[in-house]
C-alpha cells in the first residue's frame, strides 16, 4: 500500500499545500486494509523517510475513532484535530484523501 507525505525536496518550487507523494509501506493481510493503511499513516514518517525529505502534516498523537464505508463514501472520524494552520490542514486532508483514493471502493471521503 501507499501512504502519502509532503516532500519539498521532490518539488522545491511548489506552493501547493496539498501536494503529497507516495511512500510504499507493507501491511499485514487484513479484512480492513483501508483502516490498516490509515493507521500506518498515523505512525508517521520513518527515519529513512525524514532523511529523504518527507514530512507529515498530521498532528502527532491523532488516532482514528472509526472508519466506515457505505455507498462508496468513506467516513473517517479522528479523535484528534487537524492542524489549525490552513496550509497544514490542507496537507493533512490531502494525505488522508490520497490514501483513500488508492482503494477502488472509495469514491468520496469525509473526515470528521
Amino acid at each position: 500500500v501507499f501512504v502519502y507525505f509532503g516532500n519539498p525536496k521532490i518539488d522545491p518550487q511548489s506552493q501547493d499545500c496539498t501536494k503529497v507523494n507516495q511512500v510504499e509501506r507493507r501491511i499485514a493481510r487484513t479484512d480492513t486494509p483501508i483502516r490498516a493503511t490509515l493507521d500506518e499513516l498515523l505512525r508517521g514518517t520513518t527515519t529513512t523517510d525524514e532523511k529523504a525529505g518527507y514530512f507529515t502534516s498530521i498532528v502527532d498523537g491523532t488516532k482514528i475513532k472509526s472508519v466506515s464505508l457505505e455507498n462508496s463514501v468513506l467516513t473517517i472520524e479522528l479523535d484528534g484535530k487537524l492542524p489549525t494552520e490552513a496550509c497544514k490542514q490542507a496537507g493533512a486532508q490531502a494525505q488522508i484523501i490520497q490514501i483513500a483514493k488508492q482503494f477502488s471502493s472509495v469514491k468520496k471521503v469525509i473526515i470528521q
